[in-house]
């Protein structure tokens, strides 16, 4: 067994090795590419497999990235069923683990590594690995959901409630090159945290932002496709504090979710839930997926 760095050139066998692997979350060769090849936060040294001869037997994918200081994560990591119990994946974790700590992090969480993330934690329906990462030192300290929305059955008419924020003095408008800017002033100002997956959202062809202003000035936002695109990917947004409660929020998100139904897809995703019951009430989400989040601290462990 070998344990190296990979390039593109791999993408196929990992991708197959992955979508075997880690079937409650497969991806296509352009999602594989956009998670692994295009984050500025993943650099070769990060990207490792283990290899017995041409045979691909599992990778991990680091990123100098997380979401709290001083911390990175383990983006993407899969072994092959028939080399489990091996001692390949713990050499994977060690070796990104042992890499992250050589650039100043003292803590590793899974999967969370916005705004190019694909999972924010650990789905509990991936039992062995949560065994797994216990007995690497990883510890469960939150948990999180993703919701899904039946596109086909929801009620995304927005026309009454635009017409009365309009005779409040409350337009929405979608995105284009000439509201980036103060989209982004608005972003930086109220939600910073959410700036990476909004650029992402404002740099795709059409710009994917749908925003919410009074007197020129922008209040409330919803994005899609900013992460994981052509998945039907929603989030995130946001309304100001001081301008919530007249359903703003609600017309933001229905425009969004109309839109990616109109890119084909029949159920949208809602990620890294918060408040769960404003998207039940609104859209009939529900929530299809339980995450668990898990950390280590690394400090003089490697």
């Amino acid at each position: 067994m070998t344990t190296v760095r990979f390039g593109p050139e791999h993408s196929g066998m990992l991708l197959a090795l992955w979508n075997s692997a880690v079937p409650h979350d497969t991806m296509s060769a352009a999602l594989f590419h956009e998670k692994v090849f295009t984050d500025v936060a993943v650099d070769e040294t990060l990207r490792i497999a283990s290899f017995e001869g041409a045979k691909a037997l599992g990778f991990a994918v680091g990123c100098r990235r997380s979401t709290t200081a001083n911390a990175g994560s383990i983006k993407l990591f899969a072994v092959s069923e028939r080399a489990r119990r091996s001692g390949v994946g713990s050499a994977l974790v060690n070796r990104i683990e042992a890499e992250l700590f050589a650039a100043g992090a003292t803590k590793i969480r899974i999967g969370e590594s916005p705004p190019n993330y694909l999972q924010p934690g650990v789905d509990r329906r991936y039992v062995q690995t949560m065994a797994f990462l216990e007995a690497l030192g990883y510890v469960e300290f939150a948990q999180t959901y993703n919701m899904d929305v039946n596109l086909a059955d929801a009620d995304l008419d927005t026309a009454t409630e635009e017409l009365r924020l309009h005779d409040i003095g409350f337009e929405i408008s979608a995105a284009s090159a000439n509201s980036a800017d103060p989209l982004r002033r608005f972003i930086d100002s109220v939600f910073p945290a959410w700036r990476g997956e909004v650029d992402a959202a404002l740099a795709n062809p059409a710009p994917s932002v749908y925003f919410c202003s009074r007197e020129n000035t922008v209040v409330g936002f919803a994005a899609l496709d900013g992460n994981n695109r052509g998945t039907g990917w929603f989030g995130p947004m946001g309304t100001a504090p001081e301008h919530r409660g007249l359903g703003i929020g609600e017309v933001l998100l229905k425009r969004a979710l109309s839109d990616i139904r109109d890119r084909g897809h029949n159920t949208a995703i809602i990620p890294w839930v918060g408040p769960v019951p404003f998207y039940e009430r609104t859209v009939r989400a529900y929530v299809s997926r339980t995450f668990a989040r898990m950390e280590k601290s690394i400090g003089n462990a490697i």
